[in-house]
């Protein structure tokens, strides 16, 4: 246990997460809503000697360090993997299998982009917060933010990426230990860790499945805790919250006279009853106490209504890797309304593909690269029985998502004939920026050419092709750019084409 629980509050960190209109919402069905929803008998072992209910996978402890946005998304996996075991015509796995609470967070460190990196202010500074992220990327550095500011967003991208592989196992290469409670977490300033060949394999067992974002409404998340039993929570919290208040109230999270926030945290709800929500904590099993419950407290709904900051409600994939390449995209007819797959994960083609910006390798976003993952290729590829390898090359011509799922679409066609695929994207933003570029001089031209039929039609043309003349001079000079190794020598500097067509 922490020596001082306040002094933990104050250290954890989640952000809250920016609006989305991509994000699909969690519609509660027209069912009947249970008057309580407790947690699943199958998931806890027998009575302790003291009365206590223990997880069968136990209750995580992240100590005096901030992931817990890691160890909160890892226990409601835990929890959903045993359930989808229990399911199955034989046993799967082992009851105390835990994933890995550090892989997440440390992965979701790809993904943690804010407004607020721009410029160090709450403020929406979204042109400074991607040239911020941009210069970071070239530069080969972390930002300097401070540990625990991971939102739930971006650690189940981290998981929608990656996957996830378990802490410990009979194969230790496949696994990413999680650090103890009493042991440093790896500082912002360390290099991000990729997953290995081995701990990729591993981690496409354990898919993201579907997901959805919960509306702040009280019915959205009865239904939806009827509907999953478990949801992933971040809230801003108090001192009510401390092991020691928690304890003194009988395993309820009580809000003190002077409900001053201590920060925010995440962790996952379990259940309600009429009087709250059933909070599963990552502060060990000395934590909570409610109705029996090792780890678990009570949130009353009041406290719920004025702190919770968002939530999402998640189902994982069923483990199928050979059925994967069907899951990219639309497959068949359907309506034109419905929801598309926002990306191709990360994992379908890891350790096979390297993204370059002038250069430079991309360190952050969905597809993120480094050295260190080019020797985890090389090194899976010694001694194998490949022919040979095939290289594709990907111009800045393309954009990144588009291309990353041809790649993957095709390497499955590829091995087939026994040769190793390796995709070198030559990418960035360039080519979302070429677009908007193109979409603008568009607009520009339809304006100054008005509406007059058919010679509004013409000279609308005529005024287009003298816009984007300068735009594809300066696409291929770009080209030219990232060609070199570094942007120098015939480039006078990398980037000309964000300058000279005002991208």
């Amino acid at each position: 246990m922490p020596q001082d629980p306040k002094d933990l509050l104050t250290q954890n960190g989640v952000e809250t997460d920016r609006l989305d209109l991509r994000d699909l919402t969690y519609t509660p069905p027209l069912t009947t809503l249970r008057r309580s929803v407790m947690p699943d008998p199958a998931l806890f072992q027998p009575a302790q000697p003291d009365g206590r209910l223990l997880p069968l996978f136990g209750v995580r402890d992240q100590g005096q360090s901030a992931r817990c946005t890691g160890f909160a998304l890892a226990a409601l996996i835990d929890m959903q993997r045993r359930l989808q075991a229990a399911s199955a015509p034989e046993p799967v796995g082992a009851d105390d299998e835990r994933t890995s609470a550090d892989m997440l967070y440390q992965l979701a460190r790809l993904h943690d982009l804010y407004p607020q990196d721009g410029d160090g202010k709450d403020g929406d500074n979204k042109d400074g917060a991607r040239e911020a992220a941009r210069m970071s990327r070239l530069a080969g550095i972390t930002r300097p933010r401070r540990d625990g500011i991971r939102s739930l967003r971006s650690v189940l991208k981290a998981f929608y990426h990656h996957g996830v592989c378990l802490e410990n196992g009979p194969d230790a290469n496949a696994c990413w230990p999680t650090a103890g409670p009493t042991d440093p977490p790896e500082g912002e300033a360390a290099e991000i860790t990729f997953p290995t060949a081995p701990q990729a394999d591993a981690a496409r067992a354990v898919p993201l499945g579907a997901y959805c974002r919960l509306a702040p409404i009280l019915h959205h998340y009865h239904a939806a805790l009827t509907d999953t039993g478990t949801a992933l929570v971040a809230a801003h919290i108090h001192d009510g919250w401390s092991a020691r208040a928690v304890a003194g109230a009988g395993g309820e999270i009580r809000v003190p006279a002077t409900a001053e926030r201590r920060g925010s945290h995440a962790f996952v709800l379990i259940g309600y009853d009429e009087h709250g929500f059933l909070v599963l904590n990552s502060l060990g099993p000395e934590w909570g106490g409610y109705r029996g419950y090792a780890g678990v407290a009570l949130w009353r709904y009041a406290d719920w209504a004025k702190n919770v900051m968002d939530g999402w409600v998640l189902r994982l994939g069923v483990p199928a890797p050979d059925s994967f390449e069907f899951t990219l995209g639309r497959q068949g007819a359907g309506s034109a309304q419905e929801p598309v797959p926002n990306s191709t994960p990360c994992i379908a083609l890891i350790g096979r593909y390297l993204t370059l910006e002038d250069g430079e390798y991309i360190r952050l976003g969905a597809y993120p690269s480094s050295p260190a993952l080019l020797e985890n290729s090389l090194r899976g590829l010694g001694g194998s029985d490949w022919k040979g390898v095939v290289l594709w090359l990907s111009s800045g011509l393309h954009l990144l998502g588009e291309s990353f799922t041809a790649a993957a679409r095709r390497r499955a066609a590829i091995e087939a004939m026994g040769y190793y695929p390796f995709t070198l994207f030559w990418a960035g933003n360039f080519g979302e920026s070429a677009l908007q570029a193109l979409h603008d001089s568009a607009e520009r031209s339809a304006r100054i050419a008005g509406s007059n039929g058919a010679d509004g039609e013409r000279l609308r043309d005529l005024v287009f092709e003298g816009e984007i003349r300068s735009i594809g001079r300066a696409i291929w000079r770009e080209i030219q750019c990232q060609c070199d190794t570094r942007g120098l020598g015939r480039c006078a500097a990398p980037g000309r084409i964000a300058r000279r067509s005002g991208l």
